[in-house]
């Protein structure tokens, strides 16, 4: 059987992909970024954003200044601050002004986190969500200030214009990191945070950190806008899944033997494109509590 899973008895594995607390991840190390494309239509077509994406940071700021988990030059940004803080900013149209939010949490080293900003002028609020639970809030009902060329949009640090130096540099990890263009509602940003979402109207862009190799990041949204990698970085696992014997082509496919090898590449969709053959009935009810 090649390329084809039947797991028995329990759900197929394959039928909901979840985010897990292991699997690939790109890692920061003091002076790396992904540069993103221009994002259009921008969130401030509509005054409407989500921002969310899992963290894990290596070290918190040295001195006063921010590491940036994203920023937009003149448009909104993302931060974390010497005390562990999260930050979350826009700037205002035409005034210039910036409304800005602190998280009441402060975040740890060596632990993944769940982080979520939002802002809806509509509504009047910012807010900071982190691992599902609205953590801060503050009213704010202002226009955002509309940027539509190819202004400078980086994961993990910021700079002037393209360019100019990145500064601001996150010491951390980064996957599964998602923009979109509403503002997402608490129940959505908590049932959502580990399940891979699918493309959608109002899903901007859309950056896994699977790829384990290379400098380029794909874009799973619609919009199919890659992000590209500079600096200092590397990718990462936190697995401790072997890989199961094989080499995943149609002469040697994998050979998929135990719950251990369904696991591996639950969390490996890199090679999910590949060739396997199951050697024998599994039973998989153990996936149903997985990720919960």
């Amino acid at each position: 059987l090649f390329g084809m899973l039947f797991f028995l008895p329990g759900n197929s594995l394959l039928a909901q992909e979840t985010i897990t607390s292991t699997g690939n991840y790109i890692d920061f190390s003091g002076s790396g970024f992904a540069a993103v494309p221009a994002i259009y239509p921008p969130p401030s077509t509509n005054n409407e954003l989500t921002f969310e994406s899992w963290v894990y940071i290596d070290t918190l700021p040295q001195d006063s200044n921010w590491d940036i988990l994203y920023y937009l030059t003149d448009g909104w940004g993302v931060y974390l601050q010497q005390n562990g803080k999260l930050g979350f900013r826009y700037r205002v149209a035409s005034a210039g002004n910036w409304p800005d939010l602190d998280s009441n949490t402060a975040l740890s080293t060596g632990e993944w986190y769940h982080i979520a900003v939002t802002y809806s002028k509509s509504a009047g609020a910012m807010k900071i969500y982190i691992n599902g639970e609205l953590d801060a809030s503050s009213g704010s009902s202002s226009n955002m200030t509309y940027i539509s060329d190819d202004r400078s949009n980086l994961i993990g640090a910021r700079r002037q214009n393209s360019s100019s130096s990145a500064y601001g540099h996150f010491d951390g990890r980064f996957k599964h990191l998602r923009i979109c263009n509403n503002a997402r509602s608490s129940v959505e940003i908590n049932d959502n945070k580990s399940k891979v979402v699918a493309a959608e109207t109002n899903l901007l862009r859309y950056y896994k950190f699977d790829e384990a190799q290379g400098s380029t990041v794909t874009d799973y949204s619609d919009y199919q806008k890659n992000a590209t990698l500079a600096g200092d970085y590397i990718w990462g696992s936190d697995s401790t899944l072997s890989t199961p014997t094989g080499s995943g082509t149609e002469n040697d496919p994998y050979q998929l033997d135990s719950l251990d090898d369904l696991q591996w590449l639950s969390e490996t969709p890199s090679q999910w494109g590949m060739h396997y053959l199951q050697n024998a009935n599994i039973n998989a009810s153990a996936t149903q509590a997985w990720n919960d």
